[in-house]
């Protein structure tokens, strides 16, 4: 994948020793039908890192279709060639749903026998592995809890001997999933077409909408035996979430301010600046979801909490870990009896992504203000968490 970020990507290559030089290719038709090479922009994904955006472009959806094994073709799953382990299939893929166009099928391995490994999120957001046989046999497995719409790893796996297949997935929030569907006697013929999304012209199962993918793919990883846990956990782990994913600790973990916390967070109400729909992020506990300006900082933007009661109010924390460089430059913070009259009781610069601070002397109030005080061309203000301490 030579393009620069926001070209076409014509070819997309294998990097394993044993991938003798397989390579994913656009078919015929331009760069209308070809992914676009992206940042991978989402808070739950690490930042830097590249990922192919299949969304549909004038109306007209991307592709990319492995090409011809060859002579190679009995080293895929299901092929003659001898194999370390278990005999069967490990597919792994990392990627993203678009959640404004589901459901939408991420890839597809087959064979022509009619055999076929299909990965789909469904309108749910859910994921469903399908598998199916030459004889036209089928077992499915639904994911719950797991977030297809969100950067996800899924591991989809299937037991020449005993038939058994399986989903594994986790995806960005760390929400995961592990379930087994019906046995299913396997594939005959190696399973060596794989594509991305539906190519037209392609001999493939299906070809309704669903068949389209709509979204960004990451990596993908297969392998001509069935993985013991220990090999699927590090696939899982270190070699997927811990590149691709942004895992943040709870915040209760970071503070080192050791201060009483004011609680219930449940009862609190927001007046921000601009986008209250997502005011009640802040306080929902997941150090991912987050409100945000949704414009570069600039002096004058403003969350603003109501307390239940009065409070004697100490301090604050403010976490973006999840987007570490959209912390406020600069800013400063007031308290109010009646939010009308207020009291400016700590100004200060930001210089990371949990900002903790006590004020000097704690102050009588049910209102507290935050305030942007600074300008930058490249950060938005994001607040993923906001805790206030009280005396």
């Amino acid at each position: 994948m030579s393009a620069n970020v926001g070209e076409p990507v014509y070819e997309w290559h294998d990097l394993a020793p044993r991938g003798q030089a397989n390579v994913f290719r656009a078919l015929p038709g331009g760069a209308a039908i070809a992914p676009l090479r992206q940042n991978w922009n989402h808070q739950n994904a690490k930042s830097g890192r590249s990922v192919l955006d299949f969304r549909p472009r004038d109306s007209k959806p991307a592709a990319l279709l492995l090409g011809d094994a060859g002579k190679e073709v009995e080293q895929f799953p299901f092929g003659k060639a001898p194999v370390k382990g278990p005999r069967g299939l490990t597919l792994a893929a990392v990627f993203q749903a678009d959640a404004s166009r589901l459901p939408t099928c991420p890839l597809t391995l087959f064979s022509d026998d009619g055999s076929s490994v299909k990965l789909v999120v469904n309108k749910d957001k859910n994921l469903v592995a399908e598998f199916q046989n030459a004889s036209g046999a089928k077992s499915s497995i639904t994911s719950k809890d797991v977030d297809g719409t969100k950067p996800v790893a899924a591991l989809l796996s299937w037991s020449a001997d005993s038939g058994e297949v399986a989903l594994r997935a986790r995806d960005g929030a760390d929400k995961t999933f592990n379930g087994k569907g019906t046995t299913l006697p396997a594939p005959t013929e190696a399973l060596s077409r794989l594509q991305i999304g539906k190519v037209s012209g392609a001999s493939a199962p299906g070809g309704a909408s669903a068949d389209l993918f709509a979204g960004w793919m990451a990596e993908i990883c297969l392998y001509a035996s069935v993985l013991r846990q220990d090999q699927m956990q590090l696939i899982e782990g270190p070699n997927l979430k811990s590149y691709y994913f942004n895992s943040i600790p709870p915040l209760t973990q970071r503070l080192k301010t050791k201060l009483p916390q004011v609680e219930p967070r449940s009862a609190w109400q927001y007046k921000p600046s601009q986008n209250a729909a997502e005011a009640k992020n802040v306080a929902d506990g997941n150090v991912t979801s987050r409100w945000g300006t949704k414009a570069r900082q600039s002096p004058g933007q403003w969350f603003q909490v109501e307390l239940p009661s009065e409070e004697m109010i100490a301090g604050l924390a403010m976490d973006a870990q999840a987007a570490p460089a959209d912390y406020p430059r600069r800013f400063h913070v007031e308290v109010s009896a009646d939010g009308r009259d207020w009291v400016k009781v700590h100004e200060a610069e930001g210089r990371s992504a949990l900002i903790e601070i006590v004020f000097e002397t704690p102050k009588q109030g049910r209102f507290i203000r935050i305030t942007q005080d600074s300008s930058t061309s490249s950060n938005d203000w994001n607040l993923y968490e906001l805790v206030i301490f009280k005396k």
